[in-house]
């Protein structure tokens, strides 16, 4: 089982407030005023912030970018990972491992660089991995990436080529934004539609959606 004992040593490099260091160890230790999330970009803020290059995103994605700026070309290493596979409920990724792995490269003074590149191609193996399952289980074989964090150009690259290379059909986002700039689109898109129905019509007949 995945242990707090390393992140409890390395949350001072985070923290260095020591109450604050004990009430964060509480909230994770007893599920308290802690908030689930399947969102992606969380885990690439907090490697950022483990790798000492901020706490907080004073912009959208400032920590996940300033990750990225670090990659060390040139290596191909990936930390480990393992999935959770629940009968009934989706594949779960699970990055215990990785974190743990990442803890010790930081311990041992490896170059943030380096621990960046390892984290973006764990992240592109994890989800090749994941594709590969879906098209055994479902037999499909388009993988569509989209969301904030195909924003990453590396990420975004590694994957395509990942996928491309097992014989995936890759859809990516170049016209619209693959963030929320995207669903703005998809908004104006929708409530476009609504307005021609208006101008047929005489009326707008789902005029409370818009």
């Amino acid at each position: 089982d995945f242990s707090l004992k390393k992140f409890r040593s390395f949350l001072k490099r985070i923290e260095p407030d020591v109450k604050r260091q004990e009430i964060i160890l509480e909230q994770i230790e007893k599920d308290v005023n802690t908030v689930d999330t399947s969102s992606l970009g969380r885990v690439f803020d907090a490697v950022a912030a483990m790798v000492g290059l901020g706490k907080y995103n004073y912009f959208e994605a400032q920590l996940p970018m300033a990750l990225e700026a670090i990659i060390e070309p040139g290596i191909e290493e990936h930390y480990d990972f393992e999935f959770i596979n629940n009968v009934g409920k989706p594949l779960e990724l699970d990055l215990r491992r990785m974190v743990e792995q990442l803890i010790t490269d930081i311990q041992e003074r490896q170059a943030g660089g380096v621990i960046s590149a390892k984290f973006h191609n764990t992240i592109a193996a994890a989800l090749l991995e994941m594709a590969k399952r879906a098209r055994e289980n479902k037999k499909l074989n388009t993988v569509a990436l989209s969301g904030g964090v195909f924003c990453n150009r590396y990420l975004t690259n590694r994957l395509v080529k990942l996928l491309k290379k097992n014989d995936f059909d890759v859809l990516f986002n170049r016209d619209v934004p693959s963030n929320d700039g995207g669903i703005s689109v998809g908004q104006a898109a929708i409530a476009s539609r609504l307005v021609s129905r208006e101008g047929e019509n005489g009326h707008c007949e789902h005029s409370e959606a818009i």
